[in-house]
């Protein structure tokens, strides 16, 4: 749950695109315009969230 949390948190479109690529997959509007995000994209934003993360301090 802190993980999450501390996702939320950010305030960066890596956060956007893991959003817009999870509604997205549940078959929610994500409100993200254009097509959903590619696998390479969230692996990317997955990556940046990551870093996030460390640079927070959560583990």
């Amino acid at each position: 749950m802190q993980r999450v949390a501390a996702m939320l948190m950010l305030d960066i479109p890596a956060v956007r695109t893991l959003a817009a690529a999870a509604l997205h997959s549940h078959g929610l509007p994500s409100g993200h315009p254009g097509p959903p995000p590619d696998a390479a994209a969230v692996h990317e934003a997955v990556e940046q969230v990551r870093a996030g993360w460390t640079a927070a301090g959560v583990r």
